[in-house]
């Protein structure tokens, strides 16, 4: 017979007696006349159970409860760090355009009660001034140094810090469940968004800057000459306008993006048949379209915000909301959420398949 799996049900009692007979030089049941190379393979296995057992690294799951999240709950904490940064960084790569589409989108008709909701030429005459009149460097992939800067810092202490609080709790509590998801996801997505809020911040205004007036607009040559922009010439609290909703959207997106892929794949795979590329990509795609949904009226107050060019315009995020309720309408909080779902979707997509195959290469370095 073949020797019990790693961590299974019967590695526990039977342990004593294969390390013992190992030890012993004796043959165990099923193993006579094995050769060197598998014996060798079976110590190897029972040692790195002891290893497991002595570090106290099996969490215990109650009904109805989640492993951590999967293969990647024994990876040292830095690679998901690394992998979450980079994971984003990648995606963004693929879904800038739509993003800075999404932007201008969210800008149209603000504080017009004229234009309380986008039609189909709307969308079609942004793309063309975005692609066509701006071009690719300016236009689609304006901004592209301040997403990437931003997602250096948010995605690589959100995804990391997740980690971090989900391992603290599991240390703890001894079940990681849907609550623990939320609360893990909450805690992190706040910490990333107060830290990234000055990439943001730069972000939002590079990527409308092609839409303004060419006496209006702030010409920041990269993400890095932007932060020094804003804060020599609008001080450093400018940095941080906007924090609330972008808190707020923080907190949103990584409760919806973890949460709900961690919940979505464990949920597949214990009631599908589904494993691998095909588990994640459902799990993904599940995902994506939980954020699109939920961000999109907190996205659309954190862009205005942020791209404001009058001082004193919004008293605060409420404001902002209460102006945009008043004069456009519930609509005007899914103004843009077609360019959301280009963007969102297929980033988180994007960004769940990368992490995946960065946390294979890390787990052979």
């Amino acid at each position: 017979s073949s020797p019990p799996p790693l961590g299974g049900p019967a590695a526990g009692p039977a342990l004593p007696r294969i390390t013992g007979s190992i030890l012993a030089g004796r043959r165990t049941t099923g193993c006579a006349g094995a050769p060197h190379a598998a014996r060798l393979a079976l110590g190897v296995r029972c040692a790195a159970i002891l290893a497991r057992l002595a570090q106290g690294s099996r969490r215990r799951l109650a009904p109805g409860s989640m492993p951590a999240r999967g293969a990647s709950a024994d990876a040292p904490v830095w690679q998901s760090f690394v992998k979450g940064g980079l994971g984003d960084m990648g995606a963004t790569l693929v879904s800038h355009p739509a993003d800075v589409l999404k932007v201008r989108m969210q800008l149209l008709g603000e504080r017009d009660a004229k234009r309380p909701s986008l039609r189909l030429e709307d969308y079609r005459r942004a793309l063309r001034q975005v692609a066509l009149n701006e071009g690719i460097r300016r236009g689609l992939y304006g901004g592209l140094s301040a997403a990437l800067l931003r997602h250096s810092v948010f995605s690589t202490l959100r995804h990391g810090l997740y980690k971090v609080f989900e391992d603290r709790w599991a240390q703890r509590v001894g079940v990681v469940n849907v609550t623990a998801r939320l609360v893990c996801a909450t805690a992190a997505g706040a910490i990333a968004g107060c830290a990234a809020n000055p990439s943001d911040v730069v972000l939002i205004r590079m990527q409308a800057d092609g839409a303004c007036d060419p006496a209006a607009r702030r010409g920041y040559r990269n993400a890095l000459d932007g932060v020094f922009k804003v804060a020599t010439q609008e001080g450093l609290g400018a940095l941080y306008t906007g924090i609330g909703p972008t808190v707020l959207r923080a907190v949103l997106i990584t409760t919806s993006q973890i949460a709900s892929f961690g919940t979505a794949r464990a949920a597949l795979e214990e009631g599908t048949s589904l494993r691998g590329v095909p588990l994640q990509l459902s799990a993904a795609m599940v995902s994506g379209a939980t954020a699109c949904l939920v961000t999109a009226p907190v996205d659309v107050v954190k862009t205005r915000m942020m791209n404001c060019h009058e001082a004193g315009l919004y008293a605060g995020p409420v404001d902002c909301a209460l102006q945009a309720l008043r004069t456009e309408g519930p609509l005007a909080f899914y103004k843009g959420l077609t360019a959301t779902f280009l963007r969102l979707f297929p980033h988180t997509v994007a960004l769940w398949m990368l992490q995946d195959r960065i946390a294979t290469l890390l787990r052979h370095l």
